[in-house]
């Protein structure tokens, strides 16, 4: 007979799923900790908490919350599994190598600099001024200090 892998994706096949949800499994899985998947920038993630007798933390054992993005064990919700789709075809983390998870459970270096914005038109102005502008400027003139009288 099929394992439960093999009919997951026949069933994903049949129903126009060609993305494997492996892909947005972690690689290592540790099995002391919730089983719930996590969405970490996109490229699947594993909860960090300790989990409890259902094989999940408090918080996603609560209400079946871990069915938002499934279990890392398991299928990824359709919505949810195009969503992880998405975020990997515009350059989100999950076409990428995964980092060794921090103590929050988000890829090392997810905060570098690379993340940023792209810079605001006042910004590129102030980057694109002289150097020495700012330099050049006189210094502020002293503020007089309380009570005392003011200069003629």
């Amino acid at each position: 007979p099929p394992s439960g892998a093999e009919c997951a994706a026949a069933l994903r096949r049949v129903a126009g799923m060609a993305e494997d949800w492996s892909r947005f499994t972690p690689s290592s899985v540790d099995p002391d900790r919730c089983k719930a998947r996590t969405w970490n920038g996109g490229a699947g993630g594993q909860c960090t908490a300790k989990k409890d007798a259902t094989g999940f933390c408090k918080m996603h054992g609560t209400g079946d919350k871990w069915k938002v993005h499934g279990a890392v064990d398991g299928p990824i919700p359709e919505k949810k599994l195009r969503e992880f789709v998405k975020a990997g075809l515009a350059g989100g983390a999950a076409g990428l190598p995964r980092s060794p998870p921090s103590k929050r459970g988000r890829p090392a270096g997810s905060g570098s600099a690379a993340a940023l914005p792209p810079p605001t038109k006042r910004q590129k102005s102030a980057a694109a001024e002289p150097s020495g502008a700012a330099a050049e400027a006189p210094p502020p003139a002293p503020r007089p200090r309380k009570g005392a009288a003011a200069a003629p």
